[in-house]
């Protein structure tokens, strides 16, 4: 996770805002997905080598090639980001929960925790319609959930893929609006996922998954319901966002 944030920050400043510098900080990291990293490779690369070796580390094939797109569509969403800010264009709400769904790093993360775990839900379950619903309720909550916690911060250095900026621009909301919408998705989300959790039973019995198969199964759901909660109670208690950080910040990028 440390690494996750000081990845994120070097797109603060010109890297954010420039494709081809962005390009080229994401291949550096991606590249080692395929190799070790070699002495020469930027320090961010070479500290992503060592994560990636421990991450595989007694993971099967399957996991390793699932985990691995999920790290390269994350880190191709700062391309995405950064040509979207070089020519000033807002997405739609829409285009923001698609794009941040993939980047806002829930995937990296539960991949991690069947790793830490020692467990491997099976690929034909991991993708099934239901199991996918779940995966895509957890990162659009943490998305909406940061956007919240976010704003002001992004608002301050003029940033565009903010949900509660573009549900006031494009809706042309008042902000109270605004955060009331926000609430009632991440609401509305949370209660469809306690829907799908609750048919996990029947998920698991329509495949004849072994015991220890469901318990993967189990264990997975466990890891989004704390990918949720977790990001509430971080950005609570983290400092990341408080208000009176935001002139630091913009001095030390000026």
């Amino acid at each position: 996770m440390s690494w996750f944030f000081l990845f994120d920050d070097m797109f603060d400043g010109p890297a954010g805002e420039d494709p081809a510098r962005a390009r080229a900080l994401v291949e550096s990291v991606a590249r080692v997905l395929g190799r070790p990293a070699a002495p020469s490779d930027a320090p961010v690369a070479r500290a992503f080598s060592d994560l990636w070796r421990r991450s595989c580390d007694g993971m099967f094939p399957q996991w390793r090639h699932r985990a691995a797109e999920h790290w390269r569509t994350y880190l191709s969403g700062y391309v995405i980001e950064a040509r979207h800010r070089q020519r000033g264009l807002m997405p739609t709400v829409e285009e923001h929960l698609l794009l941040r769904r993939e980047t806002i790093g829930v995937y990296p993360t539960v991949d991690l925790a069947e790793r830490i775990g020692r467990f491997e839900v099976p690929e034909y379950v991991y993708a099934d319609g239901r199991l996918t619903a779940m995966r895509h309720i957890a990162a659009e909550v943490d998305t909406i959930h940061n956007d919240l916690c976010s704003v002001e911060k992004e608002e301050a250095r003029g940033e565009i893929h903010n949900l509660l900026l573009i549900l006031e621009r494009r809706r042309r909301c008042t902000r109270a609006e605004a955060v009331e919408e926000m609430r009632r998705m991440i609401r509305s989300r949370t209660e469809r996922f306690l829907v799908l959790e609750a048919g996990l039973p029947g998920l698991c019995d329509s495949y004849r998954l072994t015991e220890a198969q469901r318990v993967s199964v189990r264990r997975f759901a466990d890891s989004l319901r704390s990918a949720m909660r977790g990001d509430y109670d971080w950005a609570e208690q983290s400092g990341r966002y408080a208000t009176e950080n935001i002139p630091r910040e913009q001095e030390a990028a000026s």
